[in-house]
């Protein structure tokens, strides 16, 4: 029995891994309409039966989606949605989970420019993902971490950017999450005694990004 009224647990994961899967590539290409058109019929119609990850996945991106243009009252809208389920992730290793501390970290930088707060959720996102066994998915809050500090000149994101640099070096992960471990040092470097070292790690990494905006979470 599913201790939220309405939501069944059962179906397994793989239907749930197909649908992230489907809206990861829907956000990366920026295909919001798509997006939308599986997300809100998850979310706006009767929910009996549907499977309690689904339900999540839905919310979470279509949090995701707002943080992204700025709609924070909308934002908080799904923050609030969530909470209630936020217990149903201990033990079930979801990449959800890590994504959703990343949007909290965010929200607590544009809603209240709490920067220690942000840092912390991004850092338990790290973790998590860490924990989950979603290598791949840590570096991104760290990017993320580094890219603020770096914005506020600030050398202390070098500790961040060295951990998603050991992370990449450490593990075989694809090509994006090696570019964007680059730029976090060379980031760092850029700020750091040793300015001249950040070009060659620019000239490394091949993501085409606006260095003032938040990686894909």
């Amino acid at each position: 029995m599913s201790k939220f009224p309405g939501i069944s647990q059962t179906g397994g994961n793989a239907r749930a891994d197909s649908l992230i899967n489907k809206l990861d590539s829907l956000t990366y290409k920026n295909d919001w309409d798509s997006l939308f058109s599986i997300t809100y019929p998850l979310l706006h119609t009767d929910e009996s039966g549907k499977d309690t990850l689904e339900i999540l996945c839905a919310a979470i991106y279509n949090a995701q989606y707002f943080l992204f243009t700025e709609d924070l009252d909308s934002l908080k809208s799904y923050l609030d949605f969530i909470q209630p389920y936020k217990p149903w992730f201990s033990g079930m290793k979801s990449p959800l989970e890590g994504k959703l501390y990343s949007i909290e970290g965010y929200y607590a930088i544009k809603s209240s420019n709490d920067f220690p707060g942000m840092v912390a959720l991004l850092m338990k996102s790290y973790e998590t993902n860490m924990a989950n066994g979603y290598v791949a998915s840590s570096i991104t809050p760290l990017a993320n971490i580094v890219n603020f500090y770096w914005v506020r000149y600030d050398i202390r994101g070098m500790e961040y950017a060295r951990k998603a640099y050991r992370t990449v070096a450490e593990n075989s992960l694809p090509d994006y999450y090696r570019c964007i471990a680059c730029i976090s040092m060379a980031e760092m470097l850029s700020l750091s005694d040793e300015p001249g070292k950040s070009h060659s790690l620019r000239k490394r990494s091949r993501v085409n990004h606006n260095l003032r905006e938040p990686y894909i979470i």
